[in-house]
């Protein structure tokens, strides 16, 4: 139950962010305005492509642990672990980036649909592989920090809460740069 109001409360805030961004649309009142065809719009897109991204990992994990499995056989088994986990966040993110102009898209009620993103990104992946590159070894930092921490501590819950936070909000900026970054010249909203 916990789980599913996080994710209301991030899908919520993340259609209010892209808009302020793309459009100027600021809050009437303490709480972001209430779009509900927005809303559902955005989590519909959003289970869509983390089934897309949950395909890709299973691929991704069967190829990375055949390779990795020469490592292990040398001895290397913390190595191969470490090898399977960082491809398949790195291909994971690059895919996510890709796909990235659908978030604000829908967000502001423009239809979009897989391949026009991915053509629409096509003239800055070597920028999305950076950035995939960037998280893939910033989130195991995150990870680790949180665990270190203790969860159930209270300070743990803080921490993660402010980290989750700056997280939501740097990662909806960085999908509202890339929509407007490649959207058409004649978009008023690129």
């Amino acid at each position: 139950m916990n789980a599913a109001f996080a994710v209301a409360g991030s899908v919520w805030i993340s259609v209010a962010w892209h808009r302020f961004l793309l459009s100027g649309e600021r809050p009437t009142g303490v709480v972001p305005v209430w779009n509900a065809s927005r809303f559902w719009g955005y989590l519909k897109t959003s289970l869509v492509v983390g089934l897309l991204l949950t395909g890709i990992l299973f691929a991704v994990v069967l190829v990375a642990s055949m390779v990795g499995s020469g490592l292990a056989a040398g001895g290397q088994i913390g190595a191969s672990m470490a090898f399977v986990s960082f491809l398949t966040g790195l291909i994971l993110n690059f895919v996510f980036l890709r796909l990235g102009p659908l978030f604000p898209a829908v967000a502001i009620g423009e239809k979009m649909r897989f391949p026009e993103a991915w053509r629409r990104t096509k003239p800055i992946a070597g920028a999305c592989a950076a950035l995939a590159l960037i998280s893939s070894f910033v989130m195991p930092l995150y990870v680790s920090l949180l665990a270190s921490i203790g969860p159930g501590s209270l300070a743990g819950l803080i921490i993660e809460l402010v980290l989750g936070w700056m997280i939501l909000m740097f990662s909806v900026s960085v999908l509202t740069t890339i929509y407007s970054a490649t959207a058409p010249k004649d978009n008023p909203n690129g």
